[in-house]
């Protein structure tokens, strides 16, 4: 299956939305990729980067009807509300997209954009970070 949930329950509404149909057929997971690799005076190798496993981030597109953006819009907006008054808002995904089922808590990196296909379908695009 190739779907990916998102879900957030915040101080005023709750929603569940599952994507299923991507503009493209890239994998919209990947990492954040914080580590490094260089060579000390000494010519050994260091390998640097954070002290835990890095974070996976998210670059989201897909095709959804016109109920479906607007419920992705206010989402957000309740999301932004929350976290713009202190509460500490994070929304759950699933993400069957690749390999295992991946859950994990996120936070909106990027604004959803919104562009119209007709008047019935429009593409949505935004970005998620696990935290």
């Amino acid at each position: 299956m190739t779907d990916f949930g998102i879900a957030y329950s915040g101080t005023s509404d709750s929603y569940n939305i599952i994507l299923k149909d991507f503009t493209e057929e890239s994998i919209p997971r990947t990492y954040s990729n914080e580590n490094g690799l260089s060579v000390g005076l000494a010519g050994s190798t260091i390998l640097t980067g954070p002290s835990y496993a890095q974070k996976r981030i998210w670059a989201i597109s897909a095709v959804v009807d016109k109920e479906t953006a607007l419920d992705i819009d206010a989402m957000f907006r309740s999301w932004d509300e929350d976290r713009s008054n202190g509460v500490a808002a994070a929304c759950g995904i699933v993400d069957r997209t690749f390999g295992p089922d991946v859950s994990a808590d996120v936070i909106f990196s990027t604004a959803p954009s919104f562009q119209y296909i007709n008047k019935n379908y429009i593409v949505v695009s935004f970005g998620l970070t696990e935290v």
